[in-house]
């Protein structure tokens, strides 16, 4: 009977375990469910050594237990932005973004997807989607950004290699000027006016005021009844 193979007991029931020194390499291995399971890896593990290819299997069986390791968008959002203030690499007000982003946009969509599992072709439906339901593409770059984040974690945590990462493929869009448009302006006012409780009336008269007397928003506040000329 091989020393180099134990048996051990583990809450009740009965394991097999294997550890050896062979050629400079100490192999430890527990858990087998039967002694032939432990001596199969025994034989087929000294056989690698003794031909040199062990160093190519310990590379190849890493390599299978990284790809086998789900990983989900969901538990890298739970652990690594969720609870986060200030995540790592990021801004308190971009943390913020990228949390609420991911919510509203990611999670019921990609949040149950293994990062390593994710193509550029669900990135190009994703995009495609939100196009269809309005969205403005400076807006589904926004909307994308923390998914990509993740992706980089899990990365900079091994579980995923960067040529696993689909390239970032942002929208093209053309820079928007800084006013309302008279169609935005007409439809804030409208939403205004919706808000007819004694405590919400005032919005209505606060925005009406700044659009049609250009004042700053600090002048607006600041007016009192005697400044206006109702003549």
């Amino acid at each position: 009977m091989s020393t180099h193979i134990k048996k051990y007991k583990h809450k009740g029931r009965v394991y097999w375990s294997v550890e050896f020194l062979r050629d400079g390499h100490r192999v430890r291995r527990r858990g087998f469910a039967s002694r032939s399971e432990a001596e199969a890896f025994y034989e087929h593990t000294r056989h690698l050594i003794s031909s040199g290819q062990y160093e190519e299997y310990l590379i190849a069986e890493k390599e299978r237990k990284r790809r086998d390791n789900v990983i989900t968008f969901n538990q890298l959002f739970d652990k690594h932005l969720k609870n986060k203030k200030k995540a790592i690499g990021l801004a308190f007000r971009t943390t913020e973004a990228y949390r609420n982003h991911y919510r509203r946009h990611i999670k019921k969509v990609m949040g149950h997807r293994d990062c390593k599992s994710l193509k550029r072709e669900d990135i190009t439906a994703l995009q495609n989607k939100w196009l269809q339901k309005g969205f403005q593409p400076h807006t589904i770059n926004g909307m994308l950004a923390p998914l990509y984040w993740l992706m980089n974690v899990a990365i900079q945590l091994g579980v995923m290699r960067e040529d696993e990462k689909p390239p970032r493929k942002t929208l093209p869009h053309s820079a928007r000027q800084s006013y309302l448009t008279k169609r935005e302006i007409h439809a804030l006012l409208m939403a205004a006016k919706e808000l007819t409780t004694h405590k919400t009336m005032w919005i209505g008269a606060y925005i009406a005021t700044q659009f049609f007397t250009a004042t700053r928003a600090s002048e607006c506040l600041a007016l009192r009844w005697n400044d206006i000329n109702f003549e």
